[in-house]
C-alpha cells in the first residue's frame, strides 16, 4: 500500500484537531495548555464560586511555637450562614501547650444557635489556683454566654446582610492575592484541584480596608470619623515587619471551591513588639474545607448554666448558709467570726 503526502496530511489534520479540541475542551488540560484559564482567571472564578457557599465544614491545625513554648490546637468545625438572622456554628477542639517544662492539654466544643453561643470543656487541665472540686464542675458542663441580640441593648442591632454585601464589595480575592507560582494540579481529598502561591497585594489592601472600616462603621452608626491616612500606614508598618505574606491555596477545577489552605510564616516577635518575651515566632494553619451547601444541624445543649448559676452551684456546696440562688448571703456576720475548720472555701 503505497501512503501519499495527502493521507500523512490528512492524518496529521485529524490528529491536531483533535488534540486542538482535547486542549481548548480541557478534557486534557496539562500545565503548558494554551487554552487554559490564567491562574488569575482560577482566583477570580474562586471569589465568586465562595460568595455562593452559605454553609460548608472545614477542618485542620494551628500550630504557633516560640522560644518560650508552643501551642498546637486541631479543630473541627462546620457554619451555617444560610439565614443572616440565625447563623448556627458547631465548633470541637483540641489543644496542647508545652511552656517551661510544662506539658497540658484541654479539648472542648462551642455551638452557635438562635443566637445564644455555647461552649463545654471536656478536658480541662490541673490549675493550682482552684481546688479539683471545683475545676471538676466545668467539666464536661455545657456553658451559656449570652444572646448577642441582648448585648446590643443601646445601639441598633447591625444588619448583618447589609454588613455582608459590604465586605463583599471591597473584599476581592482576586485583586487580594497575587499567583507568585503555579504548582502541578493534585488531588484533596479526592478532589482534583489548582494548587498556586499567593501573597496579599498591598497595593490593593491599602484602596480597600479604609473604606471598608468606614462603611462598617457608618452602619454601626459610629460617628467617629475614619483616620484613612493612619490605616494606610498601619498597613505599611505591616508590610514592612511582615513581608512577603503568602500562603498556599488548592481550588477545585470543576467548582472553583476553596479545598485546602496552608499559611506559614517565622517572624521576630522583637519587631512587632518591643516588650515581647520570645525572640522567634513560628505561625502555621493547615486546614481542609468540603461539604459545601450541606445542611448543617446544631442542637441546642441541655442543662446548660450561665456563668452566674455555676458559680453559684459552687458556692452552695462550699459555703454555709448558702442554699439557691434566692438566698442571700448574711450582712450580719460578725468580724470576729471563724470559718468551721473542714470548710470547703471557694478561691477566686
Amino acid at each position: 500500500m503505497k501512503i501519499t503526502a495527502k493521507v500523512v496530511i490528512g492524518v496529521l489534520v485529524v490528529l491536531l484537531l483533535g488534540l486542538g479540541g482535547a486542549l481548548a475542551t480541557k478534557t486534557w488540560n496539562p500545565s503548558w495548555n494554551p487554552f487554559a484559564e490564567s491562574p488569575q482567571k482560577i482566583i477570580e472564578k474562586m471569589a465568586e464560586a465562595q460568595r455562593g457557599v452559605d454553609s460548608s465544614h472545614i477542618n485542620g491545625t494551628f500550630k504557633a511555637e516560640t522560644d518560650e513554648g508552643s501551642v498546637e490546637v486541631e479543630f473541627e468545625a462546620d457554619g451555617d450562614s444560610s439565614d443572616s438572622k440565625n447563623l448556627k456554628s458547631k465548633v470541637s477542639f483540641d489543644a496542647s501547650i508545652s511552656m517551661e517544662g510544662t506539658q497540658f492539654s484541654t479539648k472542648g466544643e462551642a455551638r452557635m444557635i438562635d443566637n445564644i453561643m455555647y461552649v463545654k470543656v471536656n478536658e480541662i487541665p490541673a490549675a493550682p489556683m482552684l481546688p479539683v472540686k471545683q475545676i471538676s464542675q466545668f467539666k464536661n458542663q455545657w456553658i451559656k454566654l449570652g444572646s448577642q441580640k441582648k448585648e446590643q441593648t443601646e445601639q441598633e442591632e447591625i444588619d448583618s446582610e447589609k454588613a455582608k454585601n459590604i465586605i463583599k464589595k471591597y473584599v476581592n480575592p482576586e485583586k487580594l492575592f497575587e499567583v507568585k507560582k503555579v504548582f502541578s494540579t493534585e488531588k484533596v481529598k479526592g478532589v482534583m484541584s489548582y494548587h498556586y502561591l499567593v501573597a496579599l497585594n498591598e497595593k490593593e489592601m491599602k484602596e480597600s480596608i479604609p473604606p471598608l472600616v468606614e462603611e462598617l462603621r457608618a452602619l454601626n452608626n459610629d460617628q467617629e470619623p475614619v483616620d484613612k491616612d493612619k490605616i494606610r500606614k498601619d498597613i505599611d508598618e505591616f508590610f514592612d515587619e511582615a513581608a512577603p505574606v503568602e500562603a498556599e491555596l488548592w481550588i477545585g477545577k470543576k467548582d472553583y471551591l476553596l479545598r485546602k489552605f496552608k499559611f506559614s510564616k517565622e517572624f521576630d516577635a522583637q519587631e512587632v513588639a518591643e516588650k515581647a518575651e520570645a525572640s522567634r515566632v513560628d505561625l502555621s494553619l493547615e486546614a481542609y474545607f468540603s461539604d459545601f451547601g450541606k445542611e448543617v444541624q446544631v442542637e441546642k445543649p441541655e442543662g446548660a448554666k450561665t456563668i452566674q448559676e455555676l458559680m453559684m452551684s459552687i458556692m452552695q456546696g462550699s459555703i454555709p448558709g448558702i442554699q439557691d440562688q434566692t438566698s442571700p448571703m448574711p450582712d450580719n456576720i460578725p468580724e470576729d467570726y471563724e470559718v468551721p475548720e473542714g470548710t470547703d472555701v471557694p478561691q477566686f
